[in-house]
């Protein structure tokens, strides 16, 4: 689709109601990624967050489709998830607490059981995605389950077939198994 005919999608829009919408999936998405309750997360709230999205959806940085998706479901699923990741894995973000340090135990094996009871959610999920990061199917899988998509929407999203959708949930379920024989 021509960026002339998006423009034009663009101005149709509801805008009080997609920036709400976007502003409430980048709190969301800010506290999936343990940003929430940091303070100074560079400066962006998750208002600031949303109207950046905007903003960059507008200016063509990011490519939106209207024949694809929803302007919604785009800022949503792929440009404030970006932004508030590429927040996540700035080094502004990348901490050396001693929680931290005890993942690094936990992974080689070599923490006590203190350390795996100290972890927090955000934590193991971090853990998980460490684990399985070669394996782009189980990323997928886990990502999309973490925001509530389920496995027919998984497969029609990425055209898959459901053996493929069911050999990566197999995998995953390996890597939560294997963590969690570390935590017996």
């Amino acid at each position: 689709m021509s960026s002339e005919k998006a423009l034009k999608e663009l101005e149709k829009q509801d805008w009080p109601t997609v920036i709400k919408a976007a502003t409430l999936h980048a709190v969301y998405q800010l506290k999936y990624y343990g940003l929430w309750n940091r303070r100074g997360i560079k400066g962006y709230s998750a208002e600031e967050i949303a109207m950046e999205a905007i903003e960059k959806t507008y200016m063509g940085e990011w490519k939106w489709n209207p024949e694809k998706s929803s302007l919604l479901d785009y800022l949503k699923f792929h440009v404030i998830r970006g932004l508030v990741s590429n927040l996540a894995r700035s080094s502004e973000f990348q901490s050396t607490d001693s929680k931290e340090s005890s993942e690094i135990y936990w992974i080689s094996g070599q923490g006590s059981e203190d350390i795996i009871n100290s972890i927090s959610q955000d934590q193991i999920i971090k853990i998980l995605r460490q684990q399985f990061s070669s394996d782009e199917q189980v990323s997928t899988v886990f990502e999309e389950l973490l925001i509530g998509m389920k496995r027919s929407e998984i497969c029609k999203k990425y055209h898959w077939e459901n053996k493929v959708y069911d050999n990566a949930s197999r995998r995953l379920g390996g890597y939560i198994r294997k963590i969690a024989d570390k935590v017996k």
